[in-house]
């Protein structure tokens, strides 16, 4: 029901808020900053994100990145497949698996 189908999304969003501001590693990809916004976190974040996210995630106080990829303490976001090698070695450090991740961009 819409009911249900809500207070899932609260649970997620609660979920979401706490991993942020505790500082555990979030990974985004190209629109997914919109849960940012919708979990009230994007303000005074940098964010990498699709074109068609931009507009609403800044209207959360986001700032966007030109970068294809973006490292925000333990936020980490990339706008499109461009980079995706750099931004795995990113998220493997992330998670403290760095020499895994040299390994696998190599």
């Amino acid at each position: 029901t819409r009911k249900e189908s809500s207070a899932a999304s609260d649970v997620y969003k609660r979920q979401l808020k706490g991993m942020v501001e505790s500082g555990k590693p979030v990974v985004l990809t190209e629109d997914a900053g919109l849960v940012l916004a919708a979990a009230e976190v994007a303000s005074g974040r940098t964010i990498s994100a699709a074109e068609e996210a931009r507009e609403k995630i800044e209207a959360a106080g986001a700032s966007i990145a030109e970068a294809g990829f973006t490292v925000d303490g333990s936020l980490l976001s990339l706008a499109d497949g461009e980079q995706i090698g750099e931004f795995i070695v990113a998220v493997k450090g992330a998670l403290g698996a760095e020499e895994e991740a040299e390994e696998a961009a190599a």
